[in-house]
């Protein structure tokens, strides 16, 4: 058994350097045109995806800012006010149920799913997990990849647990992805994964030594189809009235798809610390 989780940390440095990293380059945009586009620098390069359209849009808000758009830009204009991004299953829908316009149109066609990932720039299939949008929500996550991160290392070991890791990551992110486009970030939907993974070996194979509270972890699970029902109460009313209401900003099917993938992980063979 390993004494210390050196990827635990690791993840939780990245988490905090990105984090930092990204508002300082927004405290310095102003300096750039950057602080015009609605995503930083870091977010572009390292969100699921980061569409063409949206591209075009930023160059031209930025030309925008500068008083450096001519009539040779009309085209492009147009172009923009006509693009589509992959806008997920539920922007989508919203978008067809109610008819009102959302720009860049969203879009289910698979011509726009993926884009970046498709030119190769793969490592999108993770990072955003790696990306948080306040301190709050990047405190809140990096305790508690601390405390669920540090145990499933110490039992399974460095290499298994960069692998664990990767999996729901992968999985948590794509599943978002498809619900509601590239615009999403944070690790929650692997610590879900963690919790589940920790509470399925504890029923399992107690003799390992995993622990959760059976209280905590039956307030996660609870937390999380409340509040993806709650989710679907407000689309639903969004729909009727053909408006907006609030957003929760909250990643349910990457929560829903962490918790179930930490109970399959959790049922591994792979991951018992005797087949280390």
């Amino acid at each position: 058994m390993l004494r210390n989780p050196f990827w635990t940390f690791f993840l939780l440095i990245a988490c905090c350097l990105l984090f930092f990293i990204d508002v300082g380059s927004s405290l310095v945009a102003p300096a750039t045109f950057s602080s015009v586009t609605a995503f930083s620098p870091i977010k572009k390069h390292l969100l699921f995806d980061y569409p063409k359209a949206m591209e075009l849009e930023d160059t031209l808000i930025e030309k925008d800012a500068r008083g450096a758009l001519t009539r040779a830009d009309e085209p492009k204009i147009q172009e923009a006010e006509n693009a589509s991004i992959w806008g997920g299953v539920s922007l989508t829908l919203f978008s067809y149920i109610t008819g009102v316009p959302i720009s860049p149109h969203p879009s289910l066609s698979l011509h726009f799913f993926c884009e970046k990932i498709h030119q190769g720039e793969v490592w999108r299939l993770f990072t955003p997990a790696l990306l948080h949008g306040s301190l709050l929500h990047l405190l809140f996550n990096i305790t508690w990849l601390y405390i669920l991160g540090k145990q499933i290392e110490l039992h399974i070991g460095g290499c298994r647990y960069v692998f664990f890791i990767l999996v729901p990551g992968i999985i948590t992110n794509a599943a978002q992805y498809v619900m509601s486009g590239f615009a999403f970030l944070g690790f929650s939907g692997i610590l879900f994964a963690m919790a589940s993974f920790i509470a399925t070996r504890q029923r399992l194979f107690p003799e390992e030594g995993f622990f959760i509270e059976k209280s905590l972890y039956t307030f996660l699970k609870g937390t999380v189809w409340f509040f993806a029902a709650l989710s679907l109460i407000i689309f639903a009313i969004e729909c009727y009235v053909k408006h907006p209401i609030f957003s929760l900003g909250l990643a349910n099917a990457a929560h829903i798809t962490g918790l179930l993938s930490g109970i399959c992980l959790g049922r591994c063979h792979l991951f018992s610390p005797k087949s280390g």
